[in-house]
């Protein structure tokens, strides 16, 4: 290229302008238009014997570090891909630009390797810091998971090949994996863990490394500066989000810092349909209202209520209970056809049975018409619950649409309310488990204790009931009656 070159407004075949240049070079970009953008990325050429390598090294350092101070950059991580498939020995081109990148002091740059798998995708899988650099421990821990936004340098036709990543230290916490930049600056780990040894205590923060704080003035300021990433859909679909949120709730607690906390609910927490991340948030917000109470909470709290991060609200009534016993067992039945599992599953639902009999013996329905938690829950809150409160799934409910059976689910649940003293209970499902022995399943097995409850049921009947049973077990057995009924 000349020396003076200047980029015009003709159309460009790609949204991203590269060039090569010596460091003389003046160049002038024209202002991008109609959505474009420049990307200027420097490859330093020694193509001037006059000029000593130290001088165009110091050239490139002032140009480097006034690229760093004036612009705004619109990408965080840049990859180099270097002209050797190795990162132990640079070429002296390659040299030139670490050295210059490092001298600069304005950025962070390592060398990483690269694979290509036989799906085209292509991860890192070792890296190495260059000569007389560090990188803090939770940008270290980061390296092999960053995403370059763009790469330049030789084409890469092999299946591997090497890297110089790089990225401005002013945009540290854009780059850093969220959960090392919370374990590290505010929990004060100095070492890997897991989100589950993080603490939550409201104590005194013991870590006090600038390294750690990745620029930031404190702790808090990191997090601040680290919120809006948790609304970004690349962070949202990385398989650490989960912990990544449960350690930005504990930092928060740990930190007392409520305007955060309604920030983090109100603008940037995105939960979808993940189950382990339901359980993870719904947990975290409850700890939250202990120590900061609903009221401070409420605009926050309304709007993650607009849009649920967690499933509907589980009540703590007796009716709503039944209902999300068998709510489980609904969605979950499908999946347990294996018939090696059908005893556990069975066992499962008879529980369930015994319980929802024994909760709808004590269950009284309310209607939600006003606050049910006096000077507790914000009017907001309390509209938004009530909509989750549908009508109750009763057992007889559940008994006339089949989802449960007569004889090996309903009978066993009947014989443990006798057993508790709950007759009057009891003997309203008792007409049921008599329509099951008088049309019994094909799918029933007929262990003891199956037998055992028809028979009580029976007993208490009376009449025909008796000898029905004894019928339907004896044909089911294999056993013959005696033709007289004692």
């Amino acid at each position: 290229m000349s020396s003076n070159t200047v980029w015009s407004n003709a159309p460009a075949l790609t949204r991203t302008h590269c060039a090569a240049m010596a460091v003389t070079t003046t160049v002038t970009v024209a202002p991008i238009t109609s959505g474009r953008r420049a990307v200027l990325v420097f490859h330093l050429v020694y193509a001037s014997p006059g000029d000593s390598p130290q001088s165009l090294i110091n050239q490139s350092i002032n140009a480097l570090r006034g690229l760093a101070a004036k612009l705004r950059h619109k990408h965080n991580v840049l990859n180099y891909v270097l002209e050797r498939d190795g990162i132990d020995v640079l070429s002296p081109g390659d040299a030139r630009f670490a050295k210059a990148l490092v001298a600069s002091g304005a950025y962070d740059a390592v060398l990483v390797e690269y694979t290509r798998h036989c799906c085209h995708h292509v991860s890192a899988s070792n890296y190495k810091l260059l000569p007389d650099t560090a990188l803090p421990l939770s940008l270290a821990e980061s390296v092999l998971t960053m995403s370059p936004e763009v790469r330049s340098g030789r084409e890469t036709t092999g299946l591997d090949y090497c890297s110089l990543v790089f990225w401005l230290k002013a945009h540290r916490h854009r780059v850093v994996s969220l959960l090392p930049a919370l374990k590290y600056a505010v929990h004060g780990h100095r070492r890997s863990c897991s989100v589950d040894e993080l603490s939550s205590t409201l104590d005194g923060l013991p870590f006090d490394d600038e390294d750690a704080l990745l620029g930031q003035a404190s702790p808090a300021a990191l997090l601040e500066a680290l919120l809006p990433r948790f609304a970004d859909e690349k962070e949202q679909g990385t398989h650490c989000y989960t912990d990544s949120v449960v350690a930005c709730f504990k930092a928060l607690l740990r930190l007392g810092r409520m305007d955060l906390l309604q920030r983090f609910l109100g603008m940037y927490l995105c939960v979808d349909d993940e189950y382990a991340r339901d359980t993870a948030v719904g947990r975290w917000i409850h700890r939250c209202l202990q120590v900061f109470g609903w009221e401070p909470l409420a605009s926050a709290l309304y709007s993650v209520a607009q849009d649920p991060v967690c499933p509907p609200f589980i009540q703590r009534f007796a009716a709503e209970c039944i209902t999300e016993m068998w709510a489980i067992v609904a969605e979950g039945m499908p999946l347990f056809t294996d018939s090696g599992v059908t005893p556990w599953v069975n066992g499962v639902v008879v529980d369930i049975c015994r319980h929802s009999l024994q909760l709808e013996v004590h269950a009284v329905t309310v209607s939600v018409t006003d606050r049910w938690l006096y000077n507790r829950l914000p009017d907001l809150i309390v509209a938004k619950v009530a909509t989750y409160l549908g009508p109750a799934n009763h057992m007889q409910r559940l008994i006339d649409m089949n989802v449960i059976c007569l004889i090996e689910d309903l009978a066993p649940g009947v014989v443990a309310l006798l057993e508790q003293g709950y007759d009057a209970v009891a003997h309203r499902y008792i007409p049921s488990v008599c329509k099951g022995v008088r049309s019994p399943s094909d799918n029933v097995t007929y262990l003891v204790e199956v037998v055992y409850n028809l028979l009580v049921v029976a007993a208490l009947e009376g009449g025909s009931m008796w000898r029905d049973t004894l019928d339907c077990c004896g044909r089911e057995l294999g056993l013959a009656r005696d033709g007289t009924d004692r």
